[in-house]
Formats: structure tokens, C-alpha cells, sequence
């Protein structure tokens, strides 16, 4: 970081473009975990349908942005 260079974002960024493959990484994980692990286990109301906004598309809207957060907080702490 440069003297007197203050700008909270490029201190939280660690690289360009690092968001996105994070954003894409915590999608493909969070998908594969709930169509592949839980979707089978999960009672009907919380199976997604597809087309259809219902709640198994809001679990796994869950689950892919808690794996985000995952990703971004231990990035931050590397």
C-alpha cells in the first residue's frame, strides 16, 4: 500500500477480478451441495421446482450466499 493511500476497498480486495471468483466459486459450491446433498433429503415444500420462485430457491440463495461470506471472511483473515 502507498503512503497515504487510504482507500478501504483496495485494502479488502486482495486482486482484481477476485470477487467474481469468489462470487462464482461460492455458487457452484452452494448449488452442488443443495441439488446434490440436501435436495434429496428435503421435504416437498423445500424442493425447488423449476421456473418457480418457492422457498428450496431461497435455501439454496442461502446456502451459496453463506458460503460467499465463508470465502470472504477467510480470505480476509489470510
Amino acid at each position: 500500500m502507498l503512503p497515504g493511500d487510504d482507500n478501504v476497498f483496495r485494502r479488502l480486495s486482495p486482486g482484481r477480478g477476485s470477487g467474481l471468483l469468489d462470487a462464482l466459486g461460492a455458487v457452484l459450491a452452494g448449488n452442488a451441495l443443495y441439488f446434490l446433498l440436501l435436495l434429496p433429503r428435503l421435504p416437498e415444500p423445500w424442493q425447488h421446482q423449476s421456473f418457480a420462485l418457492d422457498r428450496g430457491l431461497g435455501l439454496d440463495f442461502l446456502i451459496c450466499l453463506s458460503l460467499y461470506g465463508l470465502v470472504r471472511t477467510v480470505r480476509a483473515r489470510v
